[in-house]
């Protein structure tokens, strides 16, 4: 995120819903990356860029969403759970079964 901050600022809006400064993207890549706080969609799609992998998120409510390009690993696949236990939004990984 921080050094792509071109790509990735536009998607992570402040509580009031107008984009952050730099200084204040800045901030919030600090603490995503020293902190327990969770991460998004931006994560995820800097994540398919620094990993070189596919990532498909699966919902109960919702379509699956692929982010990035498909390559030829396969991709990596997480669910999202927008009440799960008192959390809140909470993403988990997913992994297939052998045999399945």
């Amino acid at each position: 995120l921080a050094k792509h901050f071109e790509d990735y600022m536009p998607y992570l809006l402040k509580d009031d819903g107008t984009l952050m400064s730099k200084e204040e993207y800045k901030k919030y890549c600090e603490k995503i990356g020293t902190t327990s706080a969770w991460g998004g969609q931006a994560e995820i799609a800097a994540l398919t860029r620094l990993l070189g992998r596919q990532i498909i998120v699966h919902s109960a409510f919702a379509d699956d969403i692929k982010m990035g390009v498909p390559k030829d690993l396969p991709p990596l696949r997480i669910s999202y759970h927008k009440h799960y236990y008192s959390l809140g939004a909470h993403y988990n990984s997913v992994v297939t079964q052998k045999g399945t």
